[in-house]
């Protein structure tokens, strides 16, 4: 689900969940839930194995999950105080994201959109070119790249 998914090499290996409260334009709270594969095996329906990976699948080996939680935690203390500073992160996302420059399927509720994901803005939102040329920005909603497109571009 945009833009909650992190995926390695095409397959899911962790989700980040941000809930926030937002009063008078500013955010007063954030709750951050983030689950990693660390060392498990995803098993279940063969499209569901095949859609995830795990740390421990890619690297070959065992991965410690206090090393795992250490590094996330560096990590999310490096960005906030970037962010208090007032660096714009969200240009080191975009540049991991694959599913830029792709085309892709998105569907969130009972609305479907198609298109080429084009960017991200500032805000994180993705930023979708349609077939007619026009852009719509969304904000969330299920992504799945297409292995079809109807302006000649094929899924990366």
């Amino acid at each position: 689900k945009w833009p909650n998914d992190v995926r390695f090499q095409g397959r899911k290996c962790a989700g980040i969940l941000l809930e926030t409260s937002v009063g008078r334009g500013q955010v007063r709270s954030a709750v951050l839930g983030i689950g990693v594969n660390i060392n498990s095996s995803p098993t279940g329906p063969p499209d569901l194995a095949a859609a995830a990976t795990s740390l421990a699948q890619e690297a070959g080996h065992a991965i410690s999950r206090l090393a795992v939680l250490r590094d996330i935690l560096q990590e999310l203390e490096a960005l906030y105080l970037a962010v208090q500073e007032g660096a714009p992160v969200w240009q080191e996302w975009a540049g991991c994201l694959e599913t830029l420059g792709s085309y892709v399927h998105v569907r969130w509720r009972e609305k479907v959109e198609e298109g080429v994901a084009e960017a991200v803005d500032r805000d994180g939102n993705l930023v979708l070119l349609r077939k007619d040329g026009s852009r719509v920005v969304l904000t969330a909603g299920e992504v799945t790249l297409q292995q079809h497109s109807p302006f000649g571009i094929a899924p990366e």
